[in-house]
């Protein structure tokens, strides 16, 4: 005899644990137990279609901000042995996403509140900047896109979001259990960089809402990671591109 127990668990924080508990009977040998974790389906791949854009050289890294234009995203990785062990936990390639703004600006959600950074920031090739592009069907889309994304500006980082997105993270690559949180409402005071940008893009690019349709981190767990820009770019190449490295 076999059968399958689904359990639901809600938690005050707005998780949505959903897994199954698998039981057998044999008449000889009880009961055995076993359990099934879905969300194979959301582990990020070694490589999510962004081809090798590895900066090997300083003029490389140089090469890739040059081609940076205000509205633009810079996916990066953060120096540092915690970071590098995020990325790993998470298998997310990339760690940050900031946004160019005007007069070789960046605009950055970080601890402990949103700064503005120059590009040249980015410039050492520990950081391996990616530079992303939507694919604006007017000015006035980037511009309203720039704008609300200076609206951050001084706003507190949602360390408790972070934490929390990356436990649900690496319990469902590494486990395979799939937790779904609550997605932050506009109005939230505190903000991630990935989500603040989702958010915001979803606000000024309409066509954007196209990104429902596809799997991403954003949609199935409810927390938007680096990676969901690099699965955009590789699923709706009209909606963004990846600037490539020029040979």
């Amino acid at each position: 005899m076999r059968g399958y127990i689904n359990l639901t668990l809600l938690h005050h924080l707005g998780l949505h644990l959903d897994f199954s508990l698998s039981y057998e009977f044999c008449p000889t040998k009880g009961v055995k137990m076993g359990y099934w974790l879905p969300g194979k389906e959301y582990r990020a791949p070694p490589d999510i279609c962004s081809g090798d854009y590895k900066q090997r050289s300083d003029a490389d890294v140089l090469a890739t901000l040059g081609r940076a234009q205000p509205g633009d995203l810079i996916l990066a990785k953060t120096r540092g042995a915690g970071f590098a062990l995020g990325r790993v936990l998470t298998r997310n390639r990339y760690d940050h996403i900031a946004v160019v703004l005007h007069d070789s600006e960046t605009l950055n959600i970080v601890m402990p509140k949103t700064i503005k950074l120059p590009l040249s920031t980015f410039g050492k090739p520990g950081n391996a900047p990616l530079i992303m592009r939507p694919n604006w069907k007017a000015q006035e889309q980037r511009d309203s896109f720039i704008a609300e994304m200076e609206g951050f500006v001084g706003g507190h980082y949602n360390l408790k979001r972070t934490l929390l997105g990356i436990l649900v993270i690496v319990l469902s690559t590494w486990l395979g259990i799939r937790i779904r949180i609550k997605k932050l409402k506009p109005q939230t005071a505190k903000w991630i960089c990935t989500e603040a940008i989702i958010v915001s893009l979803l606000k000024t690019f309409p066509v954007f809402k196209a990104i429902e349709g596809i799997k991403l981190d954003y949609n199935t767990l409810g927390f938007g990671t680096t990676n969901d820009f690099l699965r955009i770019s590789c699923s709706l190449p009209h909606l963004m591109k990846i600037e490539k490295r020029e040979a």
